[in-house]
């Protein structure tokens, strides 16, 4: 009858057979069935913690290295492969026990893992220093650098999670906690890294839902716990500012908004809202540069946010800043080009801006906008009249170049105001184009040709018409 011990040593042998033809989960239940014969030999651990690791599987292989160094604590191989498994899940400790005991054994590798384990604790403790200061970026490259060396340390993969959180890398940070997630659906930290995570995507209803969850699991969790409340009073502040401003209540809303921005400087697009809605309350009441302080504060804060772009545009043109009312609306078509509305806003704005900067003729020859032909004729020869250059040939250079421009604006004026084309293009606000006089090298209308034609003469002097 084939004993126990006999059997156990052919199942170890089929599994090491399996083990070369890279059948790993076959080898692994030869074996378990060689232990479950003969749970003495130190060998059947060890071997099958090899299968694990080729499965990339440490945390199963280091359970049966344990084992193994248990039955035979002179077994270098099992402290080898108790070292590899410990330094792929981050336990520093278990690492520096199998490096120690292996320099014990005199092998040469128990220095090498000594190392590592040295390494990983710098780039732990770098990682979290950075993080202390707000350095996420410098945490996240220790924090990679320690998953290269430690790839299934969850604790690790967590951190440069939660780095990529507040860099706004909301996939990355995903992906590396799902990752964690898989292992162990019940790790905290991960949990509520995934939390925030939904939390700075604004997605607050996700957030408490995760927070909650750790706070089952670990009800002294600290930070789920402070980040919770954080969450509720945000919410609440932001709710009953909407609230208020429906209902008219201009002030209250104002305050709530202002204090909701207290809570979290970080969450970008919780605050970008939070200050577009506090601007449309300024505009509301009137404080037209709070409202545009506000909106530059929102863009900021999140520079592919549209309403506060056309808030800013629209208060600009209000304020009579029609160069950056037109430069936030060229901005707001340019990321939204098949919108008729905004291409709609920046055409009348940029109308606005040539409306603005067109002179007013009308002011010119101090008449009003219903002034008759014979009116307009008889305050341009009073203002030509007044402004004519040889009137003021004695006078300082300052005062001679004023009279000689207004002279020259006197006569654009009557040259526009006395044709019934040009006149009824300027008074519909459409673009103005030359009159039919001539112009100067600057395209300038010809005021002495003006003179000239209105009044006669050879002589074409101020004194001749006295």
């Amino acid at each position: 009858m084939e004993t126990a011990g006999v059997k156990a040593e052919e199942l170890k042998a089929e599994g090491n057979k399996l083990y070369k033809d890279k059948s790993y989960s076959q080898a692994i239940k030869k074996y378990t069935e060689a232990i479950e014969n003969d749970s003495t030999q130190a060998s059947y651990y060890n071997n099958r913690a090899a299968c694990y690791l080729m499965l990339d599987n440490p945390t199963s292989a280091v359970e049966d290295t344990r084992q193994a160094t248990c039955l035979d604590p002179k077994l270098v191989k099992g402290w080898s492969r108790m070292a590899k498994c410990s330094l792929l899940l981050g336990d520093k400790v278990t690492a520096a026990a199998a490096g120690n005991r292996l320099n014990e054994l005199g092998e040469s590798e128990g220095g090498e893992v000594l190392e590592k384990v040295e390494m990983l604790e710098k780039y732990e403790h770098s990682a979290q220093a950075a993080m202390t200061v707000g350095k996420y970026r410098d945490a996240a490259y220790w924090y990679r650098q320690a998953v290269q060396l430690s790839p299934h340390c969850t604790q690790m993969r967590v951190g440069l999670a939660e780095c990529a959180v507040y860099q706004d890398m909301f996939g990355e940070a995903m992906e590396e906690v799902n990752r964690v997630l898989k292992i162990d659906a019940k790790d905290t930290e991960a949990i509520f890294v995934r939390g925030l995570c939904f939390y700075y995507q604004d997605m607050a209803d996700k957030a408490v839902e995760h927070f909650k969850t750790v706070l089952k699991l670990s009800p002294d969790h600290d930070r789920a716990k402070q980040t919770f409340k954080r969450v509720k009073r945000l919410t609440n502040l932001k709710d009953c500012g909407n609230e208020a401003f429906k209902t008219g209540d201009l002030q209250t809303a104002l305050k709530n908004y202002t204090e909701a921005l207290t809570v979290d400087y970080t969450h970008k697009i919780l605050n970008s809202k939070l200050y577009f809605n506090r601007a449309t309350v300024h505009s509301k009441l009137g404080h037209l540069e709070k409202c545009v302080d506000d909106c530059t504060a929102a863009l900021e804060n999140d520079q592919n946010y549209l309403k506060p772009l056309l808030r800013r545009a629209k208060t600009y043109i209000e304020m009579k800043d029609f160069e950056n009312g037109v430069k936030d609306y060229e901005k707001a078509h340019a990321s939204n080009p098949q919108n008729i509305e905004i291409k709609e806003l920046l055409r009348e704005a940029k109308h606005e801006m040539k409306k603005a900067t067109r002179k007013d003729y009308y002011s010119i020859l101090n008449i009003d906008t219903n002034a008759s032909d014979e009116e307009i004729k008889r305050a341009y020869r009073t203002q030509a009249m007044k402004h004519h250059p040889d009137k003021h040939s004695n006078d300082g250079e300052e005062d001679k170049e004023l009279h000689e421009k207004m002279f020259k604006e006197v006569g654009e004026a009557y040259a526009i105001l006395s044709d019934p084309k040009q006149k009824g293009v300027y008074d519909s606000e459409e673009d103005i184009d030359d009159a039919e006089w001539d112009v100067d090298e600057d395209g300038n209308i010809d005021s002495e040709a003006i003179w000239q034609q209105f009044f006669g003469g050879e002589q074409n002097t101020y004194y001749a018409y006295l």
